[in-house]
């Protein structure tokens, strides 16, 4: 998650243009946030499909039995 924020930042930075790097437009982070929120959606109907017809709750983590 700190790279990502890292990569994010670096090229509007001062920094970025050192490296060659150029600011994405804004139309990219609405899209990248649209792909990753349906990767979301899908990720949650994926296991509640699995778990209805696997027929069982998730288990609770770091609790004994």
């Amino acid at each position: 998650l700190t790279l990502a924020a890292i990569g994010l930042a670096l090229p509007p930075s001062p920094l970025g243009p050192v490296l060659g790097l150029t600011a994405l437009p804004a139309v990219y982070y609405l899209l990248l946030t649209a792909v990753l929120v349906l990767y979301g959606v899908g990720l949650v109907a994926a296991r509640a499909r699995y778990e209805r017809r696997r027929g069982s709750a998730p288990a609770s983590v770091g609790r004994p039995g």
